[in-house]
């Protein structure tokens, strides 16, 4: 069989036949490309007597290298041994006459659809498009699943980020595989596969709870998923981004209420946590420390002569906040079992879980409801800003990493607002309108 332009075989009559396998290694191929070039008669081969009755298909390596790279070959001159590939899909649901196809470029398979059933066509279409990828005209799309994505995506966050960071993460990443197959393409998610997530997550009731989750777990979902498709993008596995387009929009967050406990409920608190359990109230409620950083606080962090803490690897960087006299001489009078700070008797420091459920029977005993340990660190920002009015050194003490953060923060606790709300108060409530609602001549505004 000839291909295009007749080939001089005779100087290469010592050169040893290959088989199909053989060839297949050669060019880099799979066997079942080289049988497909068979079939389409395209590659060149000889036939050699294989016996009475059987006839065998050999090739020789020079000749095959000279039809990849020759004029003959047209824009397979381009081609290499890993990327050949047209196909139909003869059976199943996805039956079609329509030509589809695949290559790879630096490992990387690429998949698509010629539009065409027309063999030849098809061919053209696969020729142009592959050509294009392998000048640069088009980024290629990778093959790469969204549960291999998640699993490759953390295992980078696991080095770059803080462990609450990875942590959070992991937590977001199993919420994301109930939803999306882990089998599915990542680069097959479009702006509508987001849309509907949204949508799906907005009615879906938890298992703890009888309400949806809010637009703020749905919104750090959404942050998660836009993070994992921008790492994808910038390592290669996919070309481009749903979120690129800037019409997946989040759910405006609403504040949630701040908290705040007086003098008496403070005691209270206090005298009902156990002697194990009192020193953690003690401390948040005297530094605003995070529930993770009274996990990890150990005793080479904490320096009684200086009378700072020192927070290391907290949610957003870490920071230094002063200690009173108080809170010294409660830290120099706690037994050390470990390096930690905050252990059980056995050395073990606490855990999560630990500390909120024990925090949980603490607010039952103080008779304090709707409380969360969280909530402690309210009440500090709270007594911070009112004896210093300064955001500026509330947002530094809080470790909040911007401004913006700590406005919002004092919104929900309404500091901002009380020297106005006080100035009003004493316009509107004149001694004859107190008289009037029955309030006689107390303070000014103390309905």
């Amino acid at each position: 069989m000839s291909i295009g332009a007749p080939i001089d075989r005779t100087t290469r009559s010592e050169e040893p036949y290959l088989t199909a396998e053989e060839l297949a290694a050669h060019i880099g191929a799979s066997l079942r490309t080289v049988r497909n070039l068979i079939k389409a008669g395209d590659i060149p081969y000889d036939v050699v007597p294989g016996g009475r009755k059987r006839r065998m298909l050999r090739f020789k390596a020079s000749l095959v290298d000279d039809w990849l790279f020759s004029v003959e070959g047209g824009s397979r001159k381009k081609y290499n041994g890993h990327h050949m590939g047209l196909y139909r899909y003869r059976t199943g649901k996805n039956k079609s006459d329509i030509w589809q196809y695949w290559y790879a470029i630096d490992g990387q398979r690429i998949y698509g659809t010629t539009g065409t059933a027309d063999y030849v066509k098809a061919k053209e279409v696969y020729i142009q498009t592959y050509n294009s990828a392998l000048e640069g005209r088009r980024e290629p799309k990778g093959r790469v699943t969204v549960g291999q994505a998640i699993v490759d995506y953390l295992i980078w966050s696991k080095v770059e980020n803080k462990p609450s960071t990875y942590t959070d993460k992991v937590n977001r990443s199993h919420t994301i595989l109930r939803h999306f197959d882990k089998n599915r393409r990542l680069a097959s998610l479009n702006v509508e596969d987001i849309e509907r997530y949204k949508l799906a997550r907005k009615s879906q009731k938890a298992k703890r709870r009888k309400t949806p989750p809010t637009g703020a777990t749905i919104n750090r979902e959404l942050t998660f998923l836009q993070g994992l498709l921008t790492w994808a993008k910038a390592w290669g596995k996919i070309a481009s981004s749903p979120f690129d387009t800037g019409s997946i929009k989040k759910f405006k967050e609403i504040a949630s209420e701040g908290k705040y406990l007086n003098d008496d409920q403070k005691q209270r608190l206090i005298a009902a946590c156990s002697d194990k359990f009192r020193p953690v109230v003690v401390a948040v409620l005297n530094t605003g420390m995070r529930l993770g950083e009274v996990k990890t606080l150990e005793w080479k962090h904490v320096n009684l002569s200086l009378r700072v803490l020192h927070l290391i690897d907290t949610k957003s960087r870490n920071r230094t906040v002063m200690m009173g006299p108080g809170l010294v001489e409660m830290f120099k009078r706690m037994p050390k079992r470990s390096e930690h700070v905050f252990t059980h008797e056995d050395g073990r420091p606490l855990s999560t879980s630990y500390i909120e459920e024990e925090f949980a029977r603490t607010c039952l005993r103080a008779g304090i409801m709707n409380f969360t340990f969280h909530d402690l660190r309210d009440v500090f920002a709270t007594d911070f800003y009112k004896q210093t009015k300064d955001i500026r050194k509330l947002q530094r003490v809080i470790g909040h990493s911007s401004i913006a953060t700590t406005e919002r923060y004092l919104a929900t606790l309404g500091l901002d607002d009380s020297k106005e709300v006080d100035a009003i108060s004493d316009t509107v409530f004149t001694e004859s309108v107190r008289n009037s609602l029955g309030m006689g001549s107390g303070a000014a505004g103390g309905v």
